[in-house]
């Protein structure tokens, strides 16, 4: 008969327990597990000095006895999952997205936590404790989903416990564009930008206008502005380069002149970046333009400026103006036009127009149809009455 699988702990030299030897498991040592797999003598640590994460890692190794081996850690998964959507073309902002929110999960839980530990009960925990706005949760949400699918799909974990995790509900579109006078009075703030150093001043106004003109012009979001090449603008046709599509199309917009001007007047910083240094994180950066936008907002008298609302307004501009969704979706880099729909189809400008002539083209019947007038009779019968009383 096969011996089962028994946890104990491996006392440490500096335990002052080890006396009592390894039927005592109110310690931290590490936890190990003995006994037979498969017929064979199966005895090697199980990576971690938590009783109840044990216990669920030796029956996961009972349900799979064929491989005997324990599923990798989380952060060891995570490095992969990074690696393999690099080498598939996945953005540099996606990733880093992806790992910014299973890093977050990762922090609260013991060190070295492997895969098989995450449960329903701990993932919804974790969502409950988080102080984000509700978009932004619907979003972790769905990054540890496509994380866990990825590893199921390497056998690593029997199934995906953030798949019965609900997304919190919206509490309506943060869609927010900049009306035209506020887009001049921003502008026109520029100017009066100032501190002592007089240097510093010319770079900030510069800096300030060729920033405000891209986000405006391009729709980018302010982590790819923050890391724009030279080499995506082509200076002979203006074209800058946004992304590169699944099917290999470039997708790109054409900058006007004064925006090209603003760019060419930006002190030179790198000889490949626009507002760049390449050394320094570009994470520092993103965050120096933004306290840069908010300081121009309040120059401007304008609350709550960032970054996000110059995308918006450049998209509803567009919508505006009777762009269609899917070109708006297509330079935006939404993978979904619901994503587009959901935040800018109230910004449609054609939209009632459609639905007019939509509904006019109607010809249920061919000429307009008259009927006689329909007497109450009941009613005249009354009023003859209150007559003839009279």
């Amino acid at each position: 008969m096969q011996r089962p699988l028994e946890l104990y702990r491996r006392h440490l030299t500096s335990c002052i327990h080890k006396s009592k030897g390894v039927n005592f498991t109110r310690c931290n040592c590490p936890i190990w597990v003995d006994g037979e797999l498969s017929g064979k003598r199966f005895r090697k640590s199980i990576k971690t000095k938590d009783w109840g994460i044990a216990l669920r890692r030796v029956e996961q190794l009972e349900r799979s006895p064929e491989t005997a081996t324990i599923a990798p850690t989380i952060s060891a998964a995570l490095k992969l999952y990074i690696a393999d959507l690099s080498a598939r073309g996945t953005a540099q902002t996606t990733t880093s997205k992806y790992a910014r929110t299973i890093n977050a999960y990762i922090a609260q839980l013991p060190k070295n936590s492997q895969l098989t530990d995450i449960s329903i009960e701990g993932l919804t925990r974790w969502r409950a404790g988080r102080k984000v706005a509700p978009s932004t949760a619907r979003t972790e949400i769905e990054n540890i989903r496509f994380f866990l699918n990825w590893c199921k799909k390497r056998k690593w974990i029997d199934e995906n416990p953030a798949s019965e995790l609900e997304k919190p509900t919206e509490e309506g579109i943060s869609t927010l564009p900049f009306e035209a006078q506020e887009v001049s009075a921003l502008l026109s703030a520029i100017d009066k930008i100032d501190n002592n150093n007089k240097l510093e001043v010319d770079f900030a106004k510069r800096r300030a206008r060729a920033l405000v003109l891209v986000l405006l012009y391009s729709g980018l979001r302010i982590s790819d502005v923050v890391v724009l090449s030279r080499k995506r603008l082509d200076r002979k046709t203006q074209y800058l380069f946004l992304r590169m599509e699944k099917t290999g199309v470039q997708v790109r917009v054409k900058l006007p002149e004064v925006v090209i001007a603003a760019l060419d007047r930006l002190p030179v910083i790198h000889p490949e970046y626009y507002f760049w240094d390449g050394e320094s994180d570009p994470k520092t950066r993103k965050g120096a333009l933004r306290r840069a936008l908010r300081m121009l907002g309040t120059l401007a008298g304008i609350d709550n400026v960032h970054p996000h609302r110059f995308r918006d307004t450049f998209a509803c501009r567009l919508l505006e103006t009777g762009a269609e969704l899917r070109t708006v979706q297509k330079l935006l880099g939404h993978s979904s036009i619901k994503t587009t729909e959901k935040h800018y189809a109230l910004f449609v400008a054609s939209h009632q127009r459609l639905l007019d002539s939509a509904t006019a083209a109607l010809d249920f019947v061919e000429e307009p149809l008259t009927y006689p007038l329909l007497v109450d009779t009941n009613r005249n019968r009354t009023r003859n009455s209150k007559s003839n009383a009279s």
